[in-house]
């Protein structure tokens, strides 16, 4: 009997055993169910409107919810790998990949502040460091109106990253007559300038991003044949970039309706000295003179826009002050052009062009600047607007879709430039819209026009020492 009793107590702890072990096991099975089902909560910036495209995989699981969860790759840096050619070319916008920053300590613009509380605000935050920028971040689904300068971002400023995905900055300013800063760019939506605050030029200011913004100028005749704007007025672009600048970034933006150019990158006083800036992936449309003015550049990159409805040009560079226009290693890649208009009588002394670069003033030969290393590639142009100078019939203007050297004929003027590479460019242009000539070049010492498919268009180089072949 007591042999049986203790049989009895060994399998009475067993159960017991079991009934406790049964529960611990369910709750193990329903935490890596849970994990593997449950979204993590985002971070501030993927609130504020940031996109993380091309970082996910779906993964299957018999487990998870639905039988898949989503796995995200590690970011590797705060500008991803450029996106990869498509059949038109590779512009994308936005990008196909996150821009997301992997460190920085984050600030909120004030929802609804006034002008001069934004200004107080940004001048608040402090300059960022190489692995700690600061990040003013502009909540998605708001709008900041500037009414006169827009934001101004000068020496010392340094390690700011302007996160605006989904978010709108609107410029409303229409009369610069009375602006003491008439025609210095300070009612672009940002100016980036050497120039501190009533200083003058002690050093640069450098790596700034603008990322995801829309900035929307004041034209009102934006995208139609009057949308050329006056002087004074031409000053406001979507994003000024004055003097002594390095390792600026603009991407995923979208800037339109300007009164000026889309993106205005001029040297001023220290005009030899924008070193590095890189823009990508951005809808540049509808403005009133060009989408993007390169009058210098050490090692730019233009790359992967849309660029449309420009009231000049897509591309042109400018006299930078002085004749001291200073260009070493400019990349304009992979770019989609679209519907220039070039029309009215506003525009005396000036040939209609696609992408224009002039590297002289007319009558000063004594230009000291340094021009080389300029690759035009990969980029195609549909078309500009019907009508205008040099359209069918027109017998007195000359035009081009692309002009490299002096703007002039006369050859004292040009700075020879070492290194001009126009290759792989497709213009598909219809009969209607289709320029007198296919390149204008004047002064390349060496370089290469090959590959371009310029609709039967004829090219038109003189004192130039270049390869040409393969061009149609």
């Amino acid at each position: 009997m007591d042999k049986l009793r203790g049989t009895d107590k060994k399998r009475l702890s067993a159960v017991i055993l079991l009934l406790i072990a049964l529960p611990l096991l369910l709750i193990v099975v329903k935490q890596r169910t849970d994990n593997r089902s449950r979204a993590a909560a985002p971070d501030q910036l993927e609130a504020e409107g940031g996109v993380l495209g091309g970082n996910a995989v779906a993964k299957a699981d018999s487990l998870a919810s639905g039988g898949q969860y989503v796995e995200f790759s590690k970011q590797t840096g705060a500008a991803g790998p450029r996106p990869a050619p498509s059949s038109l070319g590779s512009y994308v916008y936005p990008a196909s990949v996150s821009w997301k920053p992997t460190a920085g300590t984050t600030y909120t613009m004030p929802i609804g502040a006034n002008q001069s509380a934004q200004d107080n605000f940004i001048s608040s935050v402090p300059n960022g460091t190489e692995n700690n920028p600061s990040i003013i971040v502009f909540p998605a689904g708001n709008t900041w109106t500037r009414n006169g300068n827009g934001f101004q971002v000068r020496y010392p400023r340094a390690y700011l990253i302007f996160w605006g995905y989904g978010a709108k900055l609107n410029m409303t300013t229409t009369d610069f007559a009375g602006s003491p800063d008439r025609g210095g760019g300070y009612q672009s939506g940002f100016m980036l300038s050497d120039y501190g605050p009533y200083a003058a030029t002690v050093g640069p200011v450098h790596h700034i991003k603008i990322l995801g913004l829309e900035i929307i100028g004041s034209n009102p005749d934006a995208a139609s044949p009057n949308a050329r704007s006056s002087l004074g007025q031409e000053y406001q672009a979507g994003v000024t970039i004055n003097g002594w600048t390095e390792d600026i970034e603009i991407a995923d933006s979208h800037v339109r309706d300007t009164l000026g150019d889309s993106i205005n990158v001029f040297g001023g006083a220290d005009y030899n000295k924008a070193y590095r800036y890189n823009l990508h992936n951005n809808l540049f449309e509808r403005n009133g003179r060009s989408g993007v003015i390169l009058s210098v550049g050490d090692d730019a990159y233009i790359e992967n826009n849309i660029i449309r409805d420009s009231a000049w040009a897509s591309f042109g560079s400018e006299d930078a002050a002085n004749n001291q226009l200073t260009i070493r290693g400019m990349y304009i890649r992979d770019n989609l052009l679209e519907r220039d208009w070039w029309t009215g009588a506003q525009l005396p002394g000036y040939l209609p062009f696609t992408a224009y670069f002039s590297n002289s003033y007319h009558n000063r030969p004594n230009a000291l600047g340094v021009w080389k290393d300029f690759y035009f590639e990969r980029n195609t142009y549909t078309g500009r607007r019907p009508g205008g100078w040099g359209g069918p019939g027109d017998t007195v203007h000359d035009t081009a879709y692309i002009w490299i050297g002096d703007r002039y004929s006369s050859a004292s003027e040009d700075i020879p430039i070492d290194g001009c590479y126009i290759r792989d460019n497709q213009f598909i242009v219809p009969a209607e819209a289709r320029f007198k000539t296919a390149v204008m070049m004047r002064g390349c010492r060496s370089g290469a026009v090959t590959g371009n498919n310029f609709s039967g268009a004829p090219m038109d180089i003189q004192r130039s020492s270049v390869t040409v072949s393969g061009n149609n």
